[in-house]
């Protein structure tokens, strides 16, 4: 009896998955992958901890060996096998041997195209001289090694091309191998998947490392100089010598072959497919970061390439063609999170530039807090950033960053955002509490009450940058209510001080026809003084989101930055 034939363009994440989960659902199929590199699954978020050795050998990178596919699931891998074309009419596909030349040509039943995403060209002159590389595959990142560690021998200097993750990520590694570390960027902010103010905490966090950063700017050339380094060009900036490049500059789908079959694509070029992953061809599909994805909140297509989500992908789109399932994917929420030196910042769901785009009147709340008891020896802080519609408070998105546990919040909304939880549902959440994992009122719950509080009408909120544009109009009042130390540590020109013990029995010294941000660290103490204004009358009065810890690190950037109107949706 002749075996159905499934072939596999593409292994990594998606296609592994795929030919893994096929063979797991019927165990007559046969089954082919074809990858055009040298190994059939490696950890592709990890080559940046590769280069900078905290992932020791390449090996470690290995997720699953070519043989192992082959004897233990019965799975034939062919490795270094560029699929060049596909004939959907006889269901052919042709291939090129990278290593004989040898044209081939492979027959399917099911066709699964999980070819990735593939780096964005730099269409710039000098592109092509040596010492500039793109990360994509673990081959690119043993030459990024290489010419790392030659840099680092002479305290050299390298340019990172985009601030995306794998960009952060690999200046960081670069950073801590003793390399000075430029990155420029085209937009006016890092870590775009971020809103511009969380992003610009973290941009100071590493600027105060040492890592130097441009956004705003574009490389336009390169030039070789002498001792085998590079001149880079910049638009608005002076030339930097530089040992070499790594161009993070992001990421494209990579579905040309399904292009040139008359396959269907959307979003970034990436395939479109139908809820079973099947494509305007009957009998081809397409999973992974090739593949045109749904926000799981607007319900409009997307285009996330994440790892985690291409696994999923594979799974479902396998499970339903050979395992007869029902399920259908629900779409994704943008789920991200990043290590930053001893910074972490993860995000779920919409930030504030989404939201407004989609059309939601949203509001937001920024709310410090500790990642366990701050008795509990060895606690640190975190800080929250909630995102909720007006009218429902529907939670729409979440951004949750600083120096302990992030994964663990983010993971949180995550949930509450897949099941439509409102703040309402989140602050009741009953979620586990001992003093060494957590406070007994979570930062996640701590968030949610401030936005209820914010929704009915119990307290208002200025954000760090509306304080900034009313206090250049001189609009508003600042009025800080810490202790003397504090103040004296750090304190905003032109406020007023007024410790909190002490401000009921100097509230006439206020005008209460004035309006005023009231202050604090985090934000506790300025809504109990929020209160006793209110007691008394003053009606104009909001407390600055986030406290000092939130806007003290970037204060002055703030201030600087000219670009902060048009890179930063309206402050809520």
């Amino acid at each position: 009896m002749k075996r159905e034939k499934l072939l596999v363009i593409g292994g990594v994440a998606a296609g592994a998955k795929t030919a893994a989960k096929a063979r797991r659902e019927n165990q007559s199929l046969d089954i082919t992958i074809l990858s055009n590199e040298d190994m059939i699954s490696y950890a592709g978020c990890g080559l940046p901890y590769y280069i900078g050795g905290v992932i020791e050998t390449e090996e470690a990178l290995k997720i699953v060996k070519a043989e192992s596919f082959e004897k233990v699931r019965d799975i034939k891998v062919e490795l270094n096998t560029e699929a060049k074309d596909i004939d959907p009419v006889n269901k052919t596909v042709a291939a090129l041997d990278l290593i004989t030349g040898e044209n081939k040509k492979y027959e399917y039943d099911t066709l699964v195209i999980a070819t990735g995403a593939i780096p964005l060209p730099l269409p710039l002159p000098g592109a092509d001289l040596p010492g500039i590389y793109n990360l994509r595959t673990v081959k690119d990142s043993n030459k990024i090694k290489d010419a790392a560690v030659k840099a680092a021998a002479k305290k050299g200097r390298a340019l990172v091309i985009g601030s995306g993750f794998i960009g952060i990520e690999t200046a960081e590694n670069l950073f801590d191998m003793g390399i000075e570390t430029v990155i420029v960027e085209m937009k006016e902010q890092i870590l775009p998947g971020f809103d511009y103010d969380v992003s610009l905490y973290i941009r100071y966090f590493m600027e105060q490392k040492g890592v130097q950063i441009k956004t705003g700017e574009m490389v336009t050339g390169f030039a070789a100089l002498e001792n085998e380094r590079l001149k880079v060009s910049l638009r608005d900036s002076d030339d930097i010598d530089v040992d070499f490049v790594v161009s993070a500059a992001g990421v494209k789908a990579n579905s040309g072959i399904a292009e040139k079959c008359g396959i269907k694509t959307g979003i970034a070029g990436a395939i479109k497919v139908d809820d079973n992953f099947e494509t305007n061809i009957r009998d081809i599909f397409a999973v992974g970061d090739c593949v045109e994805m749904k926000n799981r909140i607007t319900g409009k297509e997307c285009w996330v390439p994440l790892g985690s989500t291409a696994n999923k992908m594979g799974r479902i789109m396998a499970e339903k063609r050979f395992g007869g399932s029902s399920e259908v994917f629900p779409g994704v929420l943008g789920t991200m999170i990043i290590k930053v030196f001893e910074m972490t910042a993860g995000k779920t769901g919409l930030t504030e530039r989404d939201a407004e785009a989609a059309g939601y009147d949203y509001d937001t709340v920024i709310v410090p807090g500790n990642d366990s008891a701050g008795y509990y020896p060895g606690f640190k802080e975190i800080i929250t950033k909630l995102i909720y519609e007006k009218k429902s408070g529907r939670v729409l998105g979440g951004q949750v960053f600083g120096w302990g546990v992030v994964d663990k919040p983010v993971d949180i909304l995550v949930t509450a955002i897949s099941f439509n939880a409102t703040i309402f549902d989140l602050s009741n959440l009953d979620l586990a509490y001992a003093p060494p994992f957590s406070n007994a009122m979570a930062s996640t719950i701590a968030s949610s009450n401030t936005g209820r509080n914010k929704l009915t009408g119990r307290v208002k909120t200025i954000h760090p940058v509306d304080l900034f544009s009313a206090e250049k109009n001189k609009n508003i009042t600042i009025l800080d209510i810490r202790t003397d130390d504090e103040v004296a540590e750090w304190s905003i020109p032109g406020s007023i001080h007024i410790e909190n013990t002490y401000l009921a029995e100097r509230i006439g010294e206020l005008d209460k026809k004035k309006e005023y941000a009231v202050l604090c660290r985090r934000g506790i103490r300025a809504y109990n003084a929020y209160k006793i204004l209110e007691k008394a009358g003053f009606e104009k009065i909001a407390v600055l989101s986030g406290g000092t810890v939130f806007s003290s690190h970037f204060w002055e950037k703030l201030r600087q930055d000219t670009v902060l109107k048009k890179s930063l949706p309206k402050g809520k």
